[in-house]
């Protein structure tokens, strides 16, 4: 029997209560530990074990379709098949790619991707369309080639129908997300809402797909509508192609609306490089005499006489700076009305006009026009405008050249716009449009586009101003843009560019309307640094001259007898009281 002593008692007993005071906490960190795991993070420890045998596979939404004002289909997505490869596991790459080179991947491509040192490496990406790739994989089973992976591409392949909208329809990139075009601008309505699957995984990390725990499915893209139509915008192009070959230009762009602001074409090419964007809104540019009119519409608005005679040159003198005429063979008499400032695009005769209308009542104008604001265009990357402060005490000649279209950047579809009030009776759009309406992926409608308008001038200028303009191709520097039945107006510009800060080329242009009476469409052409006589009237009055017969023929519009241009009888008393 073994004796303690009341010391060696007292250290027993005190190591006993310190054990047991040690068991007494670990069974309430243990306690607490359990109370946490089961009530206070019961549910990060339920996610935590569930994530070791489930997973979510995305499934992507299927991209909506696009199509013209006549609903033809101009963009949809079809099934496609993607051919990778797994090294590793592949024991005659010789072999598979004689195969593979029967569905036309190239052999190069299969020893690329063999020798990428990855273990996964895509040898062609949505290459094959079902049909062929179900046959692949049936050779490569009945060969017992493994390594070969062909899978079916989640987003699809994008077609696009009519390759001449591509410039408006835009494209995908290869993870069939918008990179251009209305692809890229309505990219967040065409793609949808992708869904999911959460379900659970073997040992070996494959889905167990009988065993789906939630299903979430994708919601598909919505339909989009376009006012452009495929085969006017197909005639348009094929026009604009020849001139661009022809006169050997750096770019064509050619815009066609209706009054009320629809665009039905928007055709832009170039002749060097790739293609970004359409040039009718990327490309600002000084805009020439076909920018009289905004100033000649400004003056006889503000209460300036048109049928009084102003200075027209041929030079002037504004701040130390020399101004002079077109050479272009038209000649001044030295003192000109409106009309035949506007008729025979006299410089100087514009530039008087607005050194009378003031700075302050110009810039008004410009605001009312909206040439301060982008055109609506639903399209990324459209060019701002650059406009003078006319209000500066240096503004004079800022003034004088931007009446005249110089020294101030616009784009096509801002000053096509404009020209739409003239056409509307001195009512403009608030916006022009390609997208006709959006509809959900059943087809029910989200949008519609309905004109918005606003007066910038009233309605006896705007007539007379049609009627400058019906004189321009009557008998002025745009009688190129004739058509007998028609009878269109508009106006001709032949503009220095700016390029590397210096004036280097010319721009050749023309913007109209027809017919003058009732204007139903409005036209624009642009030709940027073409070969030879730049002028708008030789350039670009043909090119509009034709785009009018293509309109005409396409929609079956019979030609009208010729039409009588009154001047308003407000404007007709003040020219009586000139002769007089």
């Amino acid at each position: 029997m073994i004796v303690f002593s009341e010391r060696e008692l007292r250290k027993v007993n005190l190591r006993i209560w310190i054990l047991s005071l040690f068991i007494v906490f670990g069974y309430i960190v243990l306690i607490w530990k359990l109370y946490q795991v089961h009530i206070t993070q019961s549910e990060k420890y339920r996610e935590l074990s569930n994530s070791q045998y489930r997973g979510t596979i995305l499934l992507p939404a299927h991209r909506g379709e696009i199509y013209d004002l006549n609903d033809r289909m101009l963009a949809f997505s079809e099934d496609i098949y993607s051919v990778a490869i797994r090294p590793e596991k592949v024991k005659d790459i010789s072999l598979v790619a004689d195969i593979l080179s029967k569905y036309g991947i190239e052999k190069e491509k299969v020893f690329n991707a063999f020798n990428s040192g990855y273990p996964f490496a895509y040898i062609a990406r949505k290459a094959l369309k079902p049909p062929q790739a179900q046959a692949l994989i049936r050779e490569l089973g009945n060969l017992k080639i493994r390594g070969v992976i062909v899978e079916r591409e989640t987003t699809g392949r994008r077609i696009y129908p009519y390759p001449e909208v591509r410039e408006v329809v835009g494209w995908v990139n290869i993870d069939g997300e918008g990179a251009d075009g209305v692809e890229l601008s309505l990219d967040e309505h065409l793609r949808g809402k992708p869904g999911y699957l959460v379900l659970e995984f073997d040992g070996r990390d494959h889905p167990i797909y009988y065993r789906i725990l939630k299903h979430v499915p994708p919601q598909s893209g919505g339909k989009v509508k376009l006012t452009i139509d495929a085969l006017l915008q197909a005639q348009v192009k094929e026009l604009a192609e020849e001139v661009l070959r022809r006169r050997k230009a750096e770019e064509v762009c050619v815009m066609v609306a209706r009054r009320d602001g629809r665009v039905l074409a928007m055709v832009s090419l170039v002749s060097k490089g790739k293609q970004f964007g359409n040039t009718c809104i990327t490309w600002g540019y000084e805009p020439g005499s076909t920018f009289k009119p905004i100033t000649i519409a400004a003056a006889i608005d503000s209460g300036l006489p048109p049928y009084e005679k102003y200075f027209s040159g041929p030079t002037m003198r504004v701040g130390g700076w020399v101004l002079n005429n077109a050479d272009d063979n038209l000649y001044t008499t030295g003192w000109e009305t409106m009309e035949d400032i506007i008729k025979y695009s006299f410089n100087i005769g514009t530039a008087s006009v607005a050194l009378k209308l003031g700075g302050e009542r110009f810039q008004e104008y410009l605001q009312r026009f909206k040439f301060y604001q982008l055109s609506g265009i639903q399209l990324k990357g459209e060019a701002p405008p650059h406009i003078p402060n006319y209000l500066e005490d240096y503004s004079r000649i800022y003034l004088a050249t931007s009446s005249y279209g110089q020294g101030l950047s616009v784009n096509v579809a801002q000053l096509l716009r404009a020209y739409l009030a003239f056409a509307n009776n001195g009512l403009m759009p608030e916006e022009l449009t390609i997208v006709e309406e959006l509809r959900d992926s059943s087809g029910k409608l989200m949008w519609k586009y309905h004109p918005r308008y606003r007066r910038v001038i009233e309605k006896d200028t705007a007539l007379l101003v049609r009627k400058f303009l019906r004189e321009v191709v009557k008998g002025g520097t745009g009688r190129r843009a004739e058509v007998i039945g028609y009878w269109p107006g508009g106006k001709t510009g032949t503009a220095n560019q700016a390029r590397g800060g210096e004036y280097r080329y010319y721009t050749a242009s023309f913007i109209g309307m027809f017919p003058i009476d009732d204007p139903q469409y409005v036209i624009a052409v642009r030709v940027n640094n073409p070969k030879g006589k730049a002028w708008g009237g030789y350039i670009a009055a043909p090119l509009f001259r034709e785009v009018v017969l293509s309109i005409v023929s396409l929609y079956d519009i019979p030609p009208k007898p010729k039409p009588k241009m009154k001047i308003p009888k407000r404007f007709l008393r003040l020219k009586s009281k000139k002769a007089d």
